[in-house]
């Protein structure tokens, strides 16, 4: 299967209303959405405050950790998740009231998840990860503790399941979908809505623990590798589909196959380990992601990279 030109992704946001107006109103809606999604979290997070008798500096301490605070694992990643619920909301409000034009534009031209680049992409990335796990136990398998407790975990997994996709979904429809798109619409070269929308993407990422844990510098590469990796098979593929289904798999994988001490989920999982050696895991994450793209390119026949040198083109049905 091979692309046709022209692409029309990028162009998608002609559709509607593209003015930088809009897209304030709408970035207002996504922050109000955020915020309205973090009311329970504050407020069980108030509630054990207030049991524990802390004192504002220890408050101040603890709501950086909630774990801390002695809240469920499973009731706290439930309500972090919650967050983005919300936030999509406000997101496919700003579609509607704002740009005025509709949600599925987001995902691609058609409006519908192409269900079979989806779950291929999930497949593909969660067997890669997988087996670079099986690498790292056959060569430190003293790091991996068994910790499989049935009741949690399939809590944990139920959880995963229903609001982990809206997790990874969200920022999806954000960062590749919404503002890829709306850079595109200023008709810049390809690949500066690919290097914006990701940095900001990576940057998002910069409060988790992991970046205190192992530096800004690594954790940025990563971050923002994974964010290329997204936009350059969403732009080559001209659709969303495959990067929805790969963040998925990411994200579920890290939720309830291994965890870590500094990860920013702290979850029911069957494995955990010690924090991994960045220096080794970065270039063997990088490698993982050439497989999966050489992988995908092949499956799906993306269009050729110097389309990436080329400004979005106008598709006039949308004017």
């Amino acid at each position: 299967m091979t692309n046709q030109n022209p692409l029309t992704f990028l162009s998608q946001a002609a559709r509607g209303r593209a003015g930088i107006a809009f897209y304030i109103i709408t970035a207002v809606l996504l922050v109000a959405g955020n915020v309205l999604g973090s009311v329970p979290l504050l407020l069980v997070a108030a509630v054990k405050i207030a049991s524990k008798r802390l004192n504002a500096e220890e408050a101040q301490a603890a709501m950086k950790s909630m774990q801390s605070l002695g809240i469920d694992s499973n009731l706290l990643y439930a309500l972090m998740l919650f967050t983005f619920v919300t936030t999509i909301l406000g997101l496919l409000a700003g579609m509607k009231w704002a740009h005025k034009r509709p949600f599925g534009s987001l995902i691609n031209q058609s409006g519908a998840v192409r269900w079979e680049r989806f779950w291929y992409s999930f497949v593909v990335w969660f067997g890669i990860t997988a087996a670079m796990e099986v690498v790292n136990y056959a060569l430190h398998p003293a790091d991996y503790s068994w910790v499989f407790q049935p009741v949690p975990f399939l809590i944990t997994l139920a959880i995963s399941l229903v609001l982990l996709p809206l997790q990874t979904s969200c920022e999806e429809l954000i960062f590749r979908g919404w503002l890829m798109q709306g850079i595109g619409s200023l008709r810049v070269k390809r690949w500066v809505s690919l290097a914006i929308s990701s940095f900001l993407f990576g940057s998002m990422h910069f409060a988790n623990p992991e970046v205190t844990h192992y530096g800004v510098a690594l954790m940025a590469i990563y971050y923002i590798g994974f964010g290329l990796l997204l936009g350059l098979i969403t732009i080559l593929d001209d659709g969303l589909d495959l990067a929805l289904g790969l963040h998925f798999a990411n994200n579920l994988y890290g939720a309830v196959m291994v965890s870590f001490t500094s990860s920013a989920l702290q979850t029911n999982t069957l494995f955990r380990s010690p924090d991994p050696d960045m220096t080794v895991m970065l270039p063997i994450a990088i490698a993982g992601g050439v497989v999966a793209f050489l992988i995908l390119k092949k499956r799906f026949g993306f269009a050729p990279m110097s389309v990436l040198n080329a400004e979005q083109a106008k598709v006039s049905e949308y004017n």
